[in-house]
């Protein structure tokens, strides 16, 4: 025996679909409509990664990611973003550590003319 199709199944279904493309960064709520007078409903529109999904595996003939490889490449991209991120500390620490050796040596200047002066 098969399951009643209804509006409900399909609403159901859609919003679980909604969520894990959401999870994914695909889409994005864009705003909210009340045709029917009821709770207002969510409407969704593509990010910046969805338009680049869509681009690269739906508008070309070849074999859809599933949802591990598309986990995967996020994963990747998180990566690669934390070392965007994580890199432009490292550089001003850099840049401090010169400076402060910078110090450190007019500071040894300073102590080698102030001894030259007292001895």
């Amino acid at each position: 025996m098969g399951v009643p199709f209804s509006r409900d199944v399909l609403l159901g279904v859609s919003m679980v679909i909604a969520r894990r493309l959401e999870e994914w960064g695909l889409i994005e709520e864009v705003g909210r409509v009340n045709e029917s007078g009821g709770i207002p409903e969510r409407v969704f529109g593509l990010t910046d990664a969805g338009r680049e999904f869509v681009e690269k595996y739906l508008t070309e003939e070849r074999e859809r990611p599933n949802s591990y490889e598309m986990r995967i490449e996020r994963l990747k991209d998180e990566v690669d973003d934390l070392q965007t991120t994580n890199e432009r500390p490292k550089v001003k620490v850099d840049q401090q550590y010169e400076q402060l050796k910078d110090l450190e040596n007019r500071f040894d200047t300073l102590l080698d003319r102030l001894e030259e002066q007292l001895f």
